[in-house]
C-alpha cells in the first residue's frame, strides 16, 4: 500500500504541474491572441490547450487520492488517456510555435509545450504504475484463479499473458 501511496503523491504532484502550464497556456494564449503574430494566436490554439491541460489537472487530482476505490481507478485510467493527449498537443505546440522567428514570446511557447510533453509522459507512465485496469492486464501472477467451471469438469488455469492453458490435477 506504501507503494501506492508514494506514486499517488508523485501523481498529484503531476497533476498540479498539468494545472501551472495550463494556466500559463492560456495566459500564452491570450497574449499570442493580442500581439496577432501568428495563425496559431488567431486559432486560439494555446488556450485550447491550456485548458485542455487544467481539465487534464483536475482528472489527476481526483485519480490520485491515497485510497484506491474503483472511482480512482477510472479517474487514472482517464488521467493517463488525457495525458498522453496532452502530450501530443506539447509537441504540437513546441513544433508549431518553433518554426516562427525565434522572438521571446516563440521560446516561451516552445519551453510551455515541452514542459508539457514531458508531464504528459511522466503522468502517463505514473498512471500505468498505479495499475488503474486490474481487471484486464496488469494481474500479477500470484492472482491468477482458476476459470468459473461447471460440476465434474477438471478445472483450468489461464495465463492471461500468454494465453496457454494449464490443467490443475487435484490432489
Amino acid at each position: 500500500m506504501d507503494d501506492y501511496q508514494s506514486i499517488a503523491s508523485k501523481g498529484q504532484r503531476l497533476a498540479f504541474a498539468h494545472i501551472l502550464v495550463g494556466f500559463a497556456l492560456i495566459v500564452a494564449g491570450i497574449v499570442d491572441i493580442l500581439q496577432l503574430e501568428s495563425y496559431f494566436g488567431y486559432s486560439c490554439f494555446g488556450i485550447w490547450v491550456g485548458i485542455w491541460m487544467c481539465i487534464t489537472g483536475g482528472l489527476g487530482i481526483s485519480a490520485t487520492k491515497m485510497f484506491r476505490t474503483s472511482t480512482t481507478n477510472i479517474y487514472a485510467a482517464l488521467f493517463m488517456a488525457f495525458s498522453i493527449v496532452s502530450s501530443v498537443s506539447g509537441l504540437l505546440i513546441s513544433s508549431f510555435y518553433g518554426t516562427t522567428e525565434l522572438r521571446a514570446f516563440s521560446i516561451t511557447m516552445v519551453i510551455l509545450g515541452a514542459l508539457e510533453f514531458s508531464i504528459g509522459i511522466a503522468a502517463s507512465v505514473c498512471c500505468c504504475l498505479m495499475k488503474p485496469c486490474t481487471c484486464c492486464c496488469c494481474v500479477s501472477p500470484d492472482e491468477r484463479r482458476p476459470l468459473v467451471y461447471p460440476p465434474r469438469v477438471q478445472p483450468i488455469l489461464v495465463d492471461r499473458q500468454t494465453n496457454y492453458v494449464a490443467v490443475v490435477v487435484p490432489p
